[in-house]
């Protein structure tokens, strides 16, 4: 089983659309906070384990994006409930033309086998507009845009080589590299990405595009504090 690049997929999406015209606020926002970043310094010891940790309520990660024009954006993960064995994970993603951000309540069975996910709402938030809830009939229908993105968070580092990481976030020792493909709307994206278990959600601390110039870095993490913006 292979874990999905959430780098190849997010902007895959973002490229897969048209080129809307820039927000000039969304665009300040970006551009000051990466004016912000500095490397944490934090140093985190080689895994002793091939093991994620396991989801819980709290945990957050935040990543910078670069698409492969050169553009910058974030995105970040919040683990803000569970219900009955599944978990209200949101999503806050920003680009220089668009914010959106989507909440999904999701049972991930064992995190290894794709085929036993369940997505069991979902609602959406894009700018400034209301809030779509999509209707639990739809779900089934949308799989073929939902599932990559929520396939990212099925994990399988066992046998993977090792290499060290240092992304804004810190510097970690012995990630596990994983090359994946994605295909979504009639292309293809394919990166390498390394992984660490100090990091919660799904690991990733950096990815790096093989055909395109893309990339994702970890700035930020944390296993308490994730808020919601839409429950």
């Amino acid at each position: 089983m292979r874990s999905i690049s959430i780098t190849a997929l997010l902007l895959g999406l973002a490229l897969g659309a048209c080129s809307p015209s820039v927000n000039q606020s969304y665009k300040s926002s970006i551009d000051q906070r990466l004016a912000g970043l500095h490397s944490s310094g934090q140093k985190y010891d080689a895994p002793t384990a091939a093991e994620p940790l396991p989801l819980a309520v709290g945990q957050w990660t935040e990543y910078k994006l670069v698409d492969e024009e050169g553009r910058p954006g974030f995105i970040r993960y919040d683990v803000v409930g569970e219900a009955g064995g599944a978990f209200w994970i949101e999503l806050h993603q920003e680009s220089y033309t668009s914010r959106q951000v989507t909440l999904m309540l999701i049972d991930l069975g064992d995190r290894r086998d794709p085929a036993k996910i369940e997505l069991k709402e979902m609602k959406q938030k894009t700018d400034d507009n209301a809030v779509n809830e999509l209707p639990s009939s739809m779900l089934g229908l949308m799989k073929s845009v939902w599932g990559p993105l929520v396939n990212a968070l099925i994990i399988d580092w066992h046998e993977k080589p090792q290499e060290a990481a240092e992304v804004p976030a810190g510097n970690f020792e012995a990630c596990y590299k994983v090359q994946t493909t994605v295909a979504f709307a009639g292309k293809s994206w394919t990166s390498d990405t390394w992984s660490h278990p100090a990091v919660p959600i799904n690991g990733a601390v950096r990815s790096r595009g093989v055909d395109r110039p893309t990339s994702m870095e970890l700035v930020e993490f944390g296993l308490t504090g994730a808020k919601s913006e839409l429950m």
